[in-house]
């Protein structure tokens, strides 16, 4: 074998020096090209870039603010040098949804200022970083650029440079076939904290349009759930495949931006917030500048004139058309308005035409348009986009939910389980459910559909409308008209007003002479709910269909026209207008006063009316509860032949406001009335004044009484026999395996909701730290003590009560239930209270601990007959006041490191 290795490596080497010598040949004698000619291969390899004209080949072409290459599953972007380092208004939202899991078409997602740079063979796409300013040319610049720099949302490689005019071409697919939005971390919260992943090999870009100042394109993108277990995907055909189309809008920013106005906390108006380092001899270095349009007068030397280029709002064809004039009316509203800044006919709406070349996603068209959801979220929306630099506000598209009109006329919402009904309290208790960010979120229509269901059911009970008929036209088209000035009023700049409702007196509610000239409220911005007299020969206006003195003051704050020179100047003159922020009719406050646990006015909330909004609650209740119990419910609603599950929704319609109504009281415990006026404004006064104690205990004495007492719920047992439920079983309802899908109606779950929801109110670290704070500045003050005493006498007055109050415990659960769950409250306020909670409030509820721990003890002990319930409930209520007390002695000994240390509160 060895002998046989030299001739085949021999041979071996033979056949490389022959490739060699052929290789060395082919080298030294190249194949000339024809004269004139070079290898295509040869010159592409050669240039940096491909041919233009190559690239474009049978491409679409579509020419307009930015000129698109439209080519297969690419999509060419051209950017000549005056399109580069120019800043671009990116406007992102969602086109089209599921339908559900607050996925729905027309919601905003992002907004940016972008930016393309060339660096190199790439085009780099900059989020502007906007939110610092200085002046130009200024130190203060430098030190910014030194410090703040800008965001890079992608690089695209350059395809192509023209050679002549040196335009870019780069492919923007990739830029917009992606998550760039953050869609598939934003799911979480909209699908039970589960995550979704983007499927890029089911995406794609789907449309594109260009406009003289905009570029609109769509990209349907596809979502992969990473865990289905647990939710409805119903709405999508496959639940593996969550299609959702972005909507990508590119447009001119002004060329000469509208000089600003300074906004004023007085007056609610959006804003657009930048620090400006120069003011380092300022207070701070915010600068707020107040969203608003850009209005000019054709004659400015006349008081009242015609601008130059009205706000136009067109109504698309979307819009159902016996709608139309309710809408177009909404808007036009909004003229009184503006003819107190100075402009005659400032806002017009009119029909969209029948062209082929209008287009309502032009950004030159304000557009109010119509969408259809599976399950409704937002009733209404109002976005616009807005010059970031100035807060101009440069066009606005307002979407209205077709659902919500049908759930308003001639149906009730569906509420799926006893959680349901709470969650229409909370609100008014001082939580923030919330998918969007807080100056996004807008609930006045899902609210107006619940409260719509209670003004079909007080028509229908009064004997106003036939049984089972929809509410008339005439109601639901004031109802549109409300809707309407409500969003277009968010399009034209301003935030929600929940304190408007109390510049109307009690006795004004019915008056329309009065409610006309200045409005059923002070603002539209509000949240409405239904205007209804317990006696109909008072009845007013259900809803109003005029702005009120608020809109008429704000709109003339943020649109009268100065003549100032820059905006110190301008807010000089402007800030006397802000003065008047203490005149009757301009009250105001928003979302930041009404919502969060530790709002404190009870004037500022949602769904209520009047200028004493406890009596309100008072009324309002008492009225609710009277339908129910009325006798006429089942005759009145369903008729001779109408459908048992109308009748059960009607009952949780009613449950819901009543528990609503009834949660406008709580905030006055603790509460204080909030003032937004300056030292030495005329009208002005402390911004915080106490609510007297008489007026607390007044409040919780209603609470107590409607809510917590024995028979607060009453129903009769004939009419809760027939709240059948539905009985449908197939794709987005609730089936019949679900853990909501009860067929007996259960009134004591839905009960027990509301009850535990309100306690939660009450008893909310916020509201007790206020409750304990206020005690410093009287000693008339409503104290925290008393709030204890005062729920524990109201919650277990029938233990040691006598025989009749024992008796009782033996009825309904939900006392039972409340008692317990007012024990579990305490025990947590013992073992671990939330934060915020004061010290007091601990060593109160240890006391009531005892105290309730003594009466169950004596009553066990006692004499008197005791049923089984009863004996278990108290018997199990001592059980868990014991244990609460001993793991709360557990805890200070682990916290003081006596025997037992931390170790003592392992079990």
């Amino acid at each position: 074998m060895s002998s046989r290795v030299p001739l085949f490596r021999a041979s071996l080497a033979l056949a490389v020096i022959g490739l060699l010598g052929l290789a060395s040949a082919a080298v030294a004698a190249p194949k000339k090209p024809a004269k004139g000619k070079e290898s295509e291969a040869t010159a592409d390899k050669d240039k940096p870039y491909q041919e233009w004209k190559k690239v474009t080949k049978d491409a679409e072409v579509l020419s307009g603010f930015f000129t698109l290459y439209r080519k297969r599953e690419n999509l060419y972007l051209e950017l000549p040098a005056s399109q580069l380092d120019t800043p671009v208004l990116g406007i992102f939202s969602l086109a089209r949804g599921i339908g559900s899991h607050f996925l729905l078409g027309g919601l905003p997602l992002n907004d940016r200022v972008l930016e393309f740079q060339r660096n190199g063979d790439y085009v780099i796409v900059l989020e502007k970083n906007t939110r610092f300013v200085a002046p130009k040319g200024s130190p203060f610049e430098a030190a910014r650029d030194l410090s703040h720099g800008h965001s890079v949302l992608a690089k695209l490689k350059i395809e192509s440079v023209h050679d002549s005019s040196k335009a870019l071409l780069v492919d923007f697919a990739p830029f917009l076939v992606s998550d760039l939005t953050d869609l598939g971390d934003g799911m979480r919260q909209a699908m039970n904290n589960k995550p979704a992943r983007f499927d890029k090999d089911r995406s794609a870009i789907t449309s594109a349009k260009v406009f003289p100042e905009n570029v609109e394109i769509e990209a349907l993108l596809t979502y992969a759930p990473g865990d289905r277990q647990g939710l409805d995907l119903s709405s999508v055909p496959d639940d593996r495949y969550i299609p959702l189309t972005v909507h990508y809008s590119f447009s001119k920013l002004p060329d000469q931006p509208m000089m600003p106005r300074l906004a004023d906390e007085r007056v609610g108006n959006f804003l657009t917030v930048v620090k400006d380092f120069s003011h380092d001899n300022h207070e701070s270095f915010w600068v707020r500048y107040a969203n608003r349009w850009r209005l000019e007068k054709k004659d400015p030397n006349a008081t009242l004139s015609e601008p130059v280029k009205p706000i136009t709002f067109y109504i698309d064809h979307t819009v159902p058309v016996e709608y139309r004039p309710y809408i177009k009316k909404g808007v036009e509203a909004w003229r009184k308005a503006f003819e107190a800044a100075g402009f005659r006919d400032a806002i017009v709406a009119v029909d969209a035409p029948s062209d082929p070349n209008w287009d309502p996603e032009d950004v030159r068209y304000s557009t109010i348009r119509w969408i259809v959801s599976h399950e409704p979220a937002f009733g209404a929306i109002g976005p616009s986009r807005r010059d970031p630099r100035t807060g101009e506000i440069l066009d606005a598209d307002i979407l209205i939910e077709g659902a919500f009109v049908q759930n308003w006329r001639n149906a009730y919402r569906r509420y799926v389980g006893p959680d349901a009904l709470a969650e229409m309290v909370q609100p008014t208790l001082g939580n923030w459910p919330s998918y969007l960010p807080q100056d996004l979120r807008c609930d006045a229509q899902m609210g107006l559909a619940d409260a719509g269901g209670l003004l079909r059911t007080a028509l229908l009970v009064d004997g106003a409308l036939p049984p089972g008929s929809p509410v008339p036209m005439e109601f639901l088209g004031e109802m549109l008209t409300w809707v309407t000035m409500h969003e277009v009023g968010h399009t034209l700049g301003l935030r929600h007003n929940f304190r408007s409702s109390t510049a109307t007196p009690v006795d004004k509610l019915h008056d329309v002479s009065w409610t006309r000239q200045h409005g059923l409220t002070a603002s539209v911005m509000d949240y409405l709910t239904p205007n209804i007299a317990a006696d109909r020969s008072k009845q007013g206006d259900y809803f109003g269909t005029v702005v009120g003195d608020y809109d008429v003051w704000a709109i003339r704050y943020a649109h009268t026209p100065t003549g100032a020179a820059d905006p110190q100047a301008d807010y000089a003159i402007m800030k006397k207008v802000a003065a008047e922020s203490a005149l009757p009719g301009h009250e105001y406050s928003t979302d930041d006063d009404t919502y969060p646990a530790h709002a404190l006015d009870p004037r500022t909330n949602i769904w209520d009316l009047s200028a004493d909004p406890l009596s309100f609650a008072r009324e309002r209740s008492a009225y609710i509860a009277g339908l129910w119990k009325s006798g006429k419910l089942e005759d009145r609603i369903i008729g001779a032949e109408g459908e048992y599950p109308v009748l059960r929704r009607a009952m949780d319609n009613l449950l819901g406001q009543y528990g609503q109504a009834l949660g406008l009281s709580v905030k006055y415990v603790g509460g204080q009335h909030q003032f937004r006026t300056r030292r030495g404004q005329n009208g002005g006064g402390d911004p915080l004044v106490p609510i007297p104690a008489a007026t607390q205990r007044e409040a919780l004495a209603l609470i107590s009484q409607r809510a917590f007492a024995t028979d607060a719920f009453k129903v009769s047992p004939a009419l809760l026999n027939r709240l059948g439920p539905d009985r449908w079983s197939h794709w987005g309802i609730p089936g019949p395996f679900a853990p909501q899908a009860r067929v007996d109606y259960n009134l004591n779950d839905k009960v027990f909701a509301i009850q535990n929801a309100l306690l939660g109110g009450l008893m909310n670290p916020s509201l007790m730290a206020r409750v304990r704070e206020a005690e410093s500045r009287s000693p008339e003050a409503f104290k925290l003590s008393e709030l204890f005493d005062r729920l524990t006498s109201s919650l277990w007055s029938e233990v040691g009560g006598g025989v009749a109050g024992l008796r009782a415990l033996e009825g309904p659960s939900t006392r039972r239930e409340l008692q317990r769950a007012y024990v579990d409250r305490l025990a947590a306020l013992v073992v671990a209270p939330a934060p915020a909670t004061p010290d007091d409030a601990r060593a109160l509820a240890r006391l009531q601990l005892t105290r309730i721990d003594a009466r169950a003890r004596q009553t066990l002990a006692g004499e008197a007959p005791l049923g089984d319930y009863t004996r278990a409930h108290l018997l199990e209520s001592r059980a868990r006041i014991k244990r609460a007390l001993e793991a709360g002695r557990d805890i200070e000994t682990a916290g003081t490191g006596g025997p037992g240390g931390a170790n003592a509160l392992v079990k």
